[in-house]
């Protein structure tokens, strides 16, 4: 079993300071993998324009509690928080939305000197960095108080990134399982209308589908993978299919194995061979890569369901359907199940009231109206209560039936408070292996002590 260390005071601040030294990059999941520019003087004196917050409390109110989401400039979170503030003049929220990268480093930040905010909407991937600090307040008295058909109406496998040692510390927010994502089109024209199932069937496809000429107006891509930033979202389920992991539960390297090796060289074949762009390796702007494949420019894009908002600003006549990461063989589709979790933190001055709003938030008509005037999509992924999806929903937006059977074969990765920086080295040997520079062996070979002495694994 995987032995799990409280972090102390220091190590949060050893975490914080690597997300400042090193490149600034989005958490683990979700959203659009882009480097962010850590904030200076002077755009720390207000809201970047990927920064969003909401008025200022009402001087009547009793209570002001601070809500936090790693979501940008995405409207939803501010326009809820605004609904809230309407109905709860004695309890008002003030909301800020701040990039993935800068998100993290804050949050580390403002935990490690005592002074975090009320409420976070928190990447369950760094769930179990706060629970092993004590951070987050318990909510089970609160969820017994509720009722047990509340906590039903929830997709019960996503309570999983919810609990540690047995108290439960979220409720689940919005999920996003990756998906591969393709245009109908080209994968029919390749023999495969339904998508790959296989890692043959996708190659098959890129191949088909690629022509270059040369003008990035009219040149066709086989699949965008974007492998700008360290993020294990679009890439584990590969390895999660293969039988290989970033950590095994003794958190020691599991990926310099046959399946690791397949994994990489798959992705490595794809790149080498011209069916990616070199964007996808190279570049820096994960916006340009998704509207590769949402302007048609593209057959494959691995993403969350968040690409489709952006295919129904470029391309809103586009043909998209959406299918599991495939596997080496069949019957070996895998997910990377990611989202946010709401949490109050320990520190709060306002334990009832920022569960009161928690609750406001997972509502199941407050999802649904959100998610129907963005084209299916509930902040960047999908609702998570079961009463929120009816009939008609499914008939206006009919590839999310499929991002559900994406999300049942979906899994979450080992909770270690090490993945955060276990997963570096494993990106930059999938940066060395498809760039060139050395073998998938090579690669993997060297990542491994790396990753071991991390995470202080000892073979």
């Amino acid at each position: 079993m995987e032995t799990r260390k409280s972090l102390s005071r220091r190590d949060l601040l050893r975490l914080t300071a690597g997300a400042i030294g090193g490149m600034v990059v989005t958490v683990a999941c979700g959203a659009t993998p882009t480097a962010t520019p850590a904030p200076t003087a002077a755009t720390a004196a207000k809201p970047t324009a990927t920064t969003v917050s909401v008025a200022t409390p009402a001087s009547g109110a009793k209570a002001s509690i601070q809500f936090w989401t790693r979501l940008g400039a995405e409207k939803q979170p501010a326009d809820m928080s605004d609904e809230w503030n309407k109905a709860h003049p004695e309890t008002q929220v003030v909301y800020q939305g701040i990039p993935g990268g800068d998100y993290r480093t804050k949050l580390l930040a403002s935990v490690a000197g005592g002074n975090p905010p009320d409420v976070v909407g928190m990447d369950i991937v760094l769930m179990p960095v706060y629970t092993d600090q004590n951070a987050l307040l318990a909510i089970d008295d609160y969820l017994t108080a509720e009722g047990a058909a509340f906590k039903n109406d929830f997709k019960q496998g996503l309570w999983v990134s919810t609990v540690d040692k047995g108290k439960t510390y979220a409720i689940p927010w919005w999920s996003d399982p990756s998906a591969l994502f393709f245009n109908v089109e080209m994968a029919t024209a390749a023999g495969f209308p339904k998508g790959p199932q296989t890692w043959d069937e996708l190659k098959a496809i890129a191949k088909s589908a690629t022509k270059l000429t040369g003008n990035p107006d009219t040149d066709i891509y086989g699949m965008v993978f974007p492998v700008i930033s360290p993020s294990m979202f679009t890439f584990l389920p590969y390895l999660w299919s293969a039988g290989a992991d970033l950590l095994d539960q003794n958190n020691c390297a599991g990926f310099n194995n046959d399946g690791g090796r397949a994994a990489l060289q798959l992705l490595t074949d794809l790149f080498q061979n011209g069916w990616m762009p070199r964007s996808a390796l190279y570049g820096t702007d994960g916006t340009a890569l998704a509207n590769i494949f949402a302007s048609g420019h593209a057959a494959m894009y691995v993403s969350g369901p968040a690409i489709l908002a952006q295919v129904a600003k470029v391309k809103p006549d586009l043909k998209v359907g959406a299918v599991p990461m495939p596997g080496p063989t069949p019957g070996k589709q895998s997910s990377f199940l990611g989202g946010d979790n709401l949490v109050a933190m320990k520190a709060t001055k306002f334990p009832k009231q920022s569960w009161e709003f928690m609750k406001f938030i997972v509502g199941a008509e407050l999802m649904r109206k959100y998610t129907l005037a963005n084209n299916g999509v509930y902040c960047t992924g999908l609702m998570t209560r079961t009463s929120a999806y009816t009939p008609d929903y499914f008939q206006k937006f009919p590839i999310q039936e499929s991002l559900q059977k994406t999300a049942e074969v979906g899994r979450a990765p080992w909770p270690s408070t090490y993945l955060t920086e276990a997963r570096v080295p494993l990106y930059n040997a999938m940066q060395a292996a498809m760039g060139g520079q050395q073998t998938v062996q090579k690669a993997l070979a060297e990542a491994e002590p790396k990753v071991n002495q991390i995470t202080g694994c000892k073979k």
